[in-house]
C-alpha cells in the first residue's frame, strides 16, 4: 500500500503508475525506492566518467529467463521460434553497443560525431552456474497471469516474484558473473499495461537495499513479437539503465538545468525538458534546448518509435 501511495503521489495525473505510451519503469522506480535512499537524494547523480581500454572488446554472458504460462507460450511458440528470438534480440543489442546498428545513417550530421561504441560483446551464457552446458536461456510454464511491480516479497520491488522459484519465478544465476534477463508478462495490479522493461542496475542493490539477486533487467515478452515499435531494441534501452544511464531528459518532469532541473549526468548530450514520442523531424527543440541543435531525440534513452532510436554518443 505504501509503494502504491508513493507512486501516485510521484506520478501526479495518471489514473494508474503505467501510463498509456508504452514505456520502461525507471521512473516508476525510482519513485517507489525513493524513501529507501541510503546514498543521496534521487536529484543527485552519482554516476562518473570511465574511459574504457579501446582494444578490449568487454565479453558479457547472458541468461535469459522466460517466465510464462501456457497460453503466453504459445504466442511466442515453439523451442525453436523462441531461440530465433534470442538470436535476433543478441544481434540487435550487439549492434547497437557497437555503433554497427545500419540505421546510424539516419544520425544528423551535427550528432554524428557523437556516434560512441561502448566495446561490449553480449554472449549467451553456455556454462550454468553448476558447470553444466547451457542454451543460454530457461522456461518456466508458471500458473500466474503475470508478475506485478508490486508483489509479497520482503523489501523488494520491480516484478520480483518472477526472480525466485518459490514465488513461481525463475532464480537468478549469480549476478556478478552473469547478467540475468527475465522475459514475463507484467502487471499493474493484476492487469496488463504498457509497460516494456524495467532495470535493477547494480548501484541500486547496496543505495536501495536491494537483494543483490534481484540485480538485472525484466523484459515484457511481447516486446519479442513486436509490440508496438519497440521490437528487441527495448533492451537496448533497459541495457543503459543497467549500465547506469539515465533517461536523457533527467527524469524531472520537464524542469531544466537553469531553474532546479537535473541532467542525465553525460556531457555530449544536449538538455532536455521531456521524453518523446513518435518520430518526430529533426531538429526538435524544446525547452531546455530552444536553439542550436535542439534536443537528441534519436537516442536510444528517449522514448522515440525503433525507427528514430539510432545512437548512444
Amino acid at each position: 500500500m505504501l509503494m502504491r501511495l508513493l507512486c501516485i503521489v510521484c506520478l501526479l495525473g495518471c489514473s494508474h503508475c503505467f501510463g498509456q505510451q508504452p514505456t520502461c519503469a525507471y521512473s516508476l522506480l525510482q519513485a517507489s525506492l525513493k524513501g529507501r535512499d541510503t546514498v543521496a537524494a534521487l536529484n543527485v547523480n552519482t554516476g562518473s566518467k570511465v574511459t574504457a581500454d579501446e582494444s578490449t572488446a568487454y565479453r558479457i554472458p547472458v541468461v535469459f529467463h522466460i517466465v510464462l504460462n501456457s497460453t503466453q507460450m504459445s504466442v511466442l511458440g515453439t523451442t525453436e521460434n523462441i531461440r530465433s528470438y534470442i538470436a535476433a534480440q543478441l544481434e540487435v543489442i550487439n549492434r547497437d553497443f557497437n555503433a554497427q546498428n545500419s540505421d546510424s545513417a539516419g544520425i544528423p550530421a551535427v550528432f554524428k560525431p557523437l556516434h560512441g561504441n561502448a566495446k561490449v560483446q553480449f554472449e549467451l551464457a553456455h556454462i550454468a552456474p553448476d558447470g553444466s552446458a547451457s542454451a543460454g536461456y530457461n522456461t518456466y510454464v508458471t500458473t500466474k497471469q503475470g508478475f506485478d511491480f508490486e508483489n509479497d516479497i520482503t523489501n523488494s520491488v520491480g516484478f520480483s516474484d518472477s526472480k525466485y522459484s518459490n514465488t513461481g519465478g525463475i532464480d537468478a544465476w549469480d549476478p556478478t558473473t552473469y547478467l540475468n534477463v527475465w522475459v514475463i508478462n507484467p502487471l499493474d495490479n493484476g492487469k496488463t499495461n504498457t509497460l516494456l522493461g524495467l532495470t535493477i542496475p547494480p548501484s541500486f542493490v547496496a543505495r536501495y537495499n536491494i537483494p543483490y539477486v534481484e540485480q538485472g533487467i525484466t523484459l515484457n515478452y511481447l516486446t519479442w513479437k513486436g509490440m508496438g515499435a519497440p521490437r528487441y531494441r527495448t533492451l537496448t534501452h533497459e541495457l543503459g539503465h543497467y549500465f547506469e544511464l539515465r533517461h536523457i531528459w533527467g527524469d524531472d518532469d520537464g524542469k531544466c538545468a537553469n531553474n532546479g532541473g537535473n541532467d542525465d549526468g553525460i556531457e555530449d548530450t544536449p538538455l532536455q525538458a521531456k521524453e518523446t514520442y513518435g518520430c518526430p523531424r529533426f531538429p526538435k527543440y524544446d525547452a531546455c534546448s530552444p536553439v542550436g541543435s535542439g534536443i537528441m531525440f534519436m537516442n536510444y534513452m528517449d522514448y522515440t518509435d525503433v525507427a528514430c532510436q539510432l545512437m548512444f554518443t
